[in-house]
């Protein structure tokens, strides 16, 4: 099966080379329609109030604990579609996420901006990192909580550079080349098939014609019209009746009487198939002349 495949594409190579042709056409399309991102990201910690540091020798790092309730909250917070319709306001052109760093084992919140540039992507990532503790603190004044209690929040990092991020072009390339050269397999199998079958067809027609051709029996030549041809078994056959005298009759006029043993069949120019016919007996009458004359 693999091979009569390889068979196929090497019979329709033309077909091959345009569908490759066409593959790298698409990929090149893709990356123009799919172009690689750029991506940045930061860390943000949440350190408890003023208050809650001084029962730990003013340690705010001492009293993290309960603050992986508040990083959630603060990140859903933060994608919220009026959230980020706001940041896209403020000059950030690319998409963000704001999800709590399982990884740190505290509250830490992992910024992450994209853009189709690397410029797009920082200035997404310095406008969602200022909108987070404006967020924090909107959210603990709006519930009441005085000053000297509020939740802080402390960019610990922020990158500088970018980098690209190529998963999603990677992914449209390797359908683009897959789609392209399932096609051009497919076409090429189909096409193949296509003149098979019209090489066969074709070529039924012409044994077709040819068999009609030589099993067409050629017209008699040697017979008169009306005549009929009588053989030893005394049936008397007409050749115009099939357009030729009969093979056995033919061979029965060819052979001599001492071969076969019995008197030599003639032909009757005047006789009909209806009409009553008296053959001469070899005892009474002397043997026939050559075919075509009757007996004297």
């Amino acid at each position: 099966m693999f091979l009569s495949h390889w068979r196929v594409l090497l019979r329709r190579w033309y077909v091959v080379l345009l569908g490759l042709q066409a593959t790298v056409i698409l990929c090149n399309a893709t990356t123009v329609l799919v172009p690689a991102k750029y991506q940045a990201t930061s860390d943000v910690l949440l350190l408890p109030p003023m208050s809650a540091t001084t029962q730990q020798g003013d340690n705010p790092f001492l009293a993290l604990g309960g603050l992986d309730t508040v990083s959630g909250v603060l990140a859903r917070t933060m994608t919220d579609h009026a959230t980020e319709q706001q940041i896209k306001a403020a000059g950030a052109p690319g998409s963000y996420t704001v999800v709590p760093d399982l990884t740190s084992g505290g509250p830490v919140l992992l910024i992450t901006a994209q853009d189709i540039t690397s410029a797009g992507a920082l200035r997404t990532l310095v406008a969602v990192s200022t909108r987070l503790p404006q967020m924090l603190a909107n959210l603990q004044t709006t519930a009441g909580v005085p000053v000297s209690s509020l939740i802080r929040a402390k960019e610990i990092t922020r990158d500088t550079t970018t980098q690209p991020v190529r998963k999603s072009l990677i992914r449209a390339l390797i359908a683009a080349a897959a789609g392209g050269l399932a096609v051009t397999v497919l076409a090429a199998a189909q096409l193949d098939g296509y003149l098979l079958r019209r090489k066969d067809r074709r070529r039924r027609l012409r044994n077709s014609a040819k068999g009609k051709t030589d099993t067409t029996p050629p017209a008699d030549t040697t017979s008169p019209a009306g005549s009929v041809v009588l053989t030893h078994d005394g049936v008397a056959r007409s050749p115009s009746s099939r357009g030729s005298v009969p093979p056995t009759a033919t061979a029965a006029a060819q052979m001599q009487p001492s071969q076969r043993g019995l008197p030599r069949p003639y032909l009757i120019p005047t006789a009909e198939l209806d009409d009553p016919v008296d053959f001469w007996q070899p005892s009474r009458r002397p043997p026939p002349d050559p075919v075509g004359q009757p007996p004297r």
